[in-house]
């Protein structure tokens, strides 16, 4: 008797030590995601900043939108960014709240430096091709992930030469609507190559020949 309550108390201890374990990576996960939340609208925050301030000072000084490099406006720092909530898709599920709201900021962000871009390569004749991409995450989802990677890879060959956009056509946004009804979009995933729309998933060897 005196060995099998032993046994029982150590199953018991073992039961605890385990759940505190298990509690502790949910808490840690948790609040590591919360600052790499805080992180990013910090980022993103930042970016704002640039692309507004771009924005209105060309507004403001007329001719003087191709002494800017526009490329290099949030460049780099929008490319990880849209990563980086691609990751935290990963960790807190695409139906996260938090991640819904990044997404939207990245959308209006997206949105904004896409017009300036565009103003910039008329006004100042760059050879500069635009791919924006309608994806979702709920319609043709593993279609739509497809077609990311086979951008990624493209974006990371072509740094210089191509931006691309990415939009969920599920986000409830006036801006990303405009941009749906402006393409007519209906399906995902979706491609507008230099003003051009090209429905389903296109290829590598497609998508190069056509920039």
């Amino acid at each position: 008797m005196w060995k099998r309550n032993l046994n029982t108390g150590r199953h018991l201890q073992s039961l605890i030590v385990t759940l505190s374990i298990f509690a502790l990576g949910i808490f840690l996960g948790f609040y590591i995601s919360e600052m790499r939340i805080k992180g990013m609208l910090t980022t993103y925050e930042s970016l704002t900043l640039k692309i507004n301030g771009a924005i209105l000072q060309t507004r403001v000084l007329e001719g003087e939108l191709c002494n800017y490099d526009v490329l290099s406006i949030a460049g780099k720092e929008k490319v990880e960014l849209g990563n980086q909530i691609t990751e935290l898709e990963g960790l807190r599920g695409k139906t996260d709240e938090e991640v819904l709201r990044l997404k939207e900021n990245y959308s209006l962000l997206s949105i904004n430096q896409l017009l300036l871009l565009e103003e910039w390569t008329k006004e100042c004749n760059k050879n500069i091709s635009v791919i924006i991409f309608f994806y979702s995450n709920t319609e043709n989802a593993t279609t739509s992930e497809e077609q990311g990677f086979v951008l990624d890879n493209i974006y990371e060959k072509y740094p210089n030469k191509i931006v691309i956009y990415a939009f969920d056509i599920n986000i409830d946004n006036p801006a990303v609507n405009i941009l749906i009804k402006k393409y007519d979009i209906r399906t995902a995933p979706t491609l507008v190559i230099n003003e051009k729309v090209y429905l389903g998933f296109q290829s590598r060897e497609k998508i190069e020949s056509l920039i």
